[in-house]
């Protein structure tokens, strides 16, 4: 079965103004993501999940 996801909308450009325009109308949007992610993360953990350690930061330097 295929995933299939569409979003609904009106397209505006983000600048700064638009931004800091919008944010007061939905101040919690961004700690709600935050909290769900890690919310998700911990069920997961807790089911028995694997933990995969995060590869190190690569410099330019250190791919040679």
């Amino acid at each position: 079965m295929p995933f299939t996801a569409s979003v609904h909308g009106r397209r505006r450009e983000a600048t700064a103004s638009v931004l800091l325009r919008l944010a007061p109308r939905r101040p919690w949007s961004t700690l709600r993501v935050s909290a769900a992610i890690r919310f998700h993360g911990i069920r997961m953990f807790l089911r028995g999940l694997p933990v995969q350690q995060h590869p190190g930061h690569r410099t330019p330097e250190s791919a040679s």
